[in-house]
């Protein structure tokens, strides 16, 4: 989070780690899916919408409260964005039905584990419908 938070190094350096090859996190995504993100990624504007969203999700006043929904979280435990410590102290804010599934999977959960992800979700509203 902190590297994106730099003027122009982080698309600079995005620029690089997808010029002429497939980036490790898209190992599981489909040659279409891969010709899809590079053709955001290898324009600068494209890559610089993408780290805003981590820039704006740094800078903004989050008032962490109580969670009451029924709600399932869902992580990859070899995920390099998000750690285990991460994970565990989300629990302190859910007051209401917390499923907590760990997957043996990391940053790109849908394409490394779709189906038990479908399943997780679909489970999930179906026990709890709006």
């Amino acid at each position: 989070m902190n590297l994106f938070q730099l003027p122009l190094i982080p698309e600079l350096l995005l620029g690089f780690a997808v010029a002429g090859r497939r980036p490790s996190l898209w190992k599981f995504s489909s040659d279409p899916e891969v010709t899809d993100y590079l053709t955001v990624f290898k324009e600068f504007e494209g890559r610089r919408a993408a780290i805003n969203w981590y820039r704006a999700n740094k800078e903004l006043p989050i008032p962490y409260g109580d969670v009451s929904v029924p709600t399932v979280l869902i992580w990859g435990n070899q995920d390099i964005a998000i750690g285990r410590s991460s994970i565990e102290m989300t629990k302190n804010y859910m007051k209401g039905e917390y499923t907590r599934i760990e997957l043996d999977a990391g940053h790109a959960l849908m394409q490394e584990k779709f189906e038990q992800i479908n399943h997780a979700i679909l489970s999930h509203i179906q026990r709890h419908p709006i």
